[in-house]
């Protein structure tokens, strides 16, 4: 999976149409869990692709001072937030399950033909 660790991993993710990020700390026995569905999903859920940001990634401790949002929402991990072109649209904290109901309170639209 992705891992986001610099302010140009972030931009470059946050630019993309429908995106699920994973708060994440390798401490977090729900988020060890999470991670492995992942891999055997290809890094989607419900045909989103998912992106990570671990709190205890010391690479990427200059992001997670910086990006505000982190420090006040996040009390919870795993934590999970849709975006769409940089816009937060919803933010849940849980496993797969509710990842995935946060995925369907959306009219996503990932291909032309949808």
């Amino acid at each position: 999976m992705k891992e986001i660790v610099t302010f140009e991993d972030w931009e470059n993710t946050v630019i993309e149409p429908y995106i699920m990020l994973l708060i994440t700390r390798k401490t977090c026995q729900d988020c060890v869990n999470v991670e492995e569905y992942l891999e055997s999903n290809n890094y989607l859920i419900n045909q989103i692709p998912v992106r990570k940001i671990s709190l205890d990634n010391s690479d990427s401790e200059n992001l997670i001072n910086n990006l505000q949002w982190i420090k006040k929402e996040v009390d919870i991990i795993p934590f999970w937030v849709l975006m769409n072109y940089k816009k937060h649209l919803s933010t849940v904290r849980g496993g797969i399950k509710e990842a995935r109901g946060l995925t369907t309170s959306f009219p996503v639209k990932r291909f032309q033909e949808d």
